[in-house]
């Protein structure tokens, strides 16, 4: 580092310039540093992200299976809705659109198909979505990824923007969503479908974690207050 005596010795226009440059070189070795860390936890997340997709992964029980069955049909739905949105560009509409009318399916269907489909029928009142089965499967390919990186020692890990870069990491995979389309859709159709299917699972376990998080934070909290009301 350079030392005020340095300083000193130099005169005024030049000792603001040499100050400038050592500001500018520091500023340049700090973003130099931030970035290849950056690189380094995303290139190790998407390491762990392969290793999670190598997996035989099914989910814990029925509740699993017919929650993530449930919003399976709810992304469904919503994509029907979004591809009528005036703010969605044509490509994403009809590809969304595509999407809803080629995994739609009846309850029929899903019957044949042995669907997790109770949670859907138990609530079908509301018009909800039943979802082909290559979708369902679609959606579990990605909580198999989710689901184990929002355990405790991986956000500890990776930190609170864990699932940003799952989301980043997965964007780039060949999950197989090209081949829920026709085939009248190209790559930049699959892309665009995965970010929307994604994002939704994304934000919607994001919301879950803080909830379950919260519930605990509030049940050990009373536990506390239950033990020194014992003690008292």
């Amino acid at each position: 580092m350079m030392s005020k005596k340095y300083f000193d010795g130099i005169d005024t226009p030049k000792k603001c310039e040499s100050f400038s440059s050592a500001v500018s070189t520091i500023a340049t070795l700090f973003v130099s540093k931030m970035e290849n860390s950056a690189d380094c936890i995303e290139d190790d997340i998407s390491k762990r992200i392969d290793e999670l997709l190598a997996v035989d992964w099914k989910p814990k029980d029925d509740t699993h299976s017919e929650s993530l069955y449930y919003i399976s049909g709810a992304m469904l739905s919503c994509a029907q809705t979004k591809s009528k949105q005036n703010n969605v560009s044509d490509e994403l509409a009809y590809a969304l659109k595509e999407l809803y009318q080629m995994h739609s399916i009846d309850v029929s269907e899903a019957e044949v198909s042995n669907l997790p489909i109770q949670r859907v029928k138990d609530r079908e009142i509301h018009l909800l979505t039943y979802p082909s089965k290559k979708f369902y499967e679609l959606i579990c390919k990605y909580e198999s990824v989710i689901e184990p990186l929002l355990e405790m020692k991986e956000i500890k890990k990776y930190g609170p923007g864990i699932l940003n870069l799952a989301m980043n990491v997965l964007s780039k995979r060949n999950l197989g969503v090209g081949d829920l389309l026709s085939y009248t859709s190209n790559e930049s159709d699959a892309f665009a479908v995965n970010q929307f299917c994604l994002s939704y699972l994304i934000k919607l376990r994001g919301k879950d974690w803080v909830r379950k998080v919260n519930a605990q934070v509030l049940s050990d909290t009373e536990t506390l207050r239950a033990s020194f009301g014992t003690k008292a």
